[in-house]
């Protein structure tokens, strides 16, 4: 199964998925690639899950680059925001159990975007327990392999 057949199989986001980079909006400059013929959609999960899960902590995108699954957080990258990102990464992981995305696990990584300049060192206790819980180093420019 791939990105779009899993999307077309999620009914909560069944009629969410954009052509290419569409889905992220304003926030498509930051992501870059060398191929963007291969960029294969994306999802605004924030937005399309709003109504059903309105005082949960929603993710906020996801795209899929060369069969890869990429679950994109945008947000201020401070050491007070990390609970705030794995709160909503937990959450993140709690719905795709009960998605055909779930299908798709072994190629997904989970990136933060920051809104604004980051603040967190890449030494601190805040980036090992980012790394723990298997959210990527934030970054201001998400490049795609």
């Amino acid at each position: 199964m791939n990105f779009l057949d899993a999307v077309h199989n999620t009914p909560d986001i069944t009629n969410c998925l954009q052509a290419g980079l569409k889905a992220l909006g304003r926030y498509s400059t930051r992501i870059t690639t060398s191929q963007p013929s291969l960029l294969e959609g994306s999802v605004d999960l924030d937005n399309c899950l709003k109504a059903k899960y309105q005082n949960a902590p929603r993710w906020d995108y996801a795209l899929s680059h060369k069969s890869s699954v990429y679950y994109i957080e945008v947000h201020p990258a401070s050491t007070s925001q990390v609970k705030v990102v794995i709160a909503k990464l937990n959450w993140l992981k709690g719905w795709l159990r009960h998605t055909a995305l779930v299908n798709l696990k072994g190629q997904s990584s989970y990136h933060w975007i920051s809104t604004d300049k980051v603040t967190i060192s890449k030494r601190s206790k805040y980036s090992r327990i980012l790394a723990k819980s298997g959210v990527k180093y934030p970054v201001r420019v998400l490049h795609l392999g």
